[in-house]
């Protein structure tokens, strides 16, 4: 395989993995992947050892995302206005916090709140304002604006 066909296999590959959901189990997805794209790069032990950063990547994606989303939901549910509930993750050293301010009721009856939030990575600080609504289906919040 020549390098151009490898760099299209690696094109085509690497959308695939944003596919996996990071819950038990993918982790070995994740290491096909890794491996998959190691072997097609061509180096020496490149396969093992995107094998071992694929499952790393799909393993810390679900660790972040889950620290974030249990503040998160936590907020939403059981915070009044502007108590804060703070987040870290000790895997990226990544860390944030989410403020609810104004909880409404749309006139179909469900509620909805506006939330501050903060997340603190690779040492900067991003700020933002959301709009979240409890999805009665699922009991779970999520952000709407």
């Amino acid at each position: 395989m020549n390098v151009w066909q490898k760099l299209i296999v690696v094109s085509l590959t690497v959308p695939l993995a944003g596919c996996l959901t990071p819950s038990k189990g993918h982790e070995s997805s994740g290491s096909i992947v890794g491996g998959f794209i190691g072997q097609q790069t061509g180096a020496t032990g490149a396969g093992l050892l995107g094998g071992f950063f694929g499952k790393t990547l799909v393993q810390n994606w679900g660790k972040r995302r889950n620290y974030a989303m249990e503040a998160f939901q936590k907020t939403c549910e059981t915070r009044k206005k502007g108590e804060t509930v703070s987040w870290s993750n000790p895997y990226n050293l990544e860390n944030g916090s989410y403020t609810p301010w104004k909880t409404v009721m749309r006139p179909d009856g469900v509620y909805c709140r506006e939330i501050s939030e903060t997340v603190t990575t690779n040492n900067r600080v991003y700020s933002n304002f959301v709009q979240a609504c409890r999805n009665d289906e699922t009991g779970k919040w999520e952000v709407t604006k």
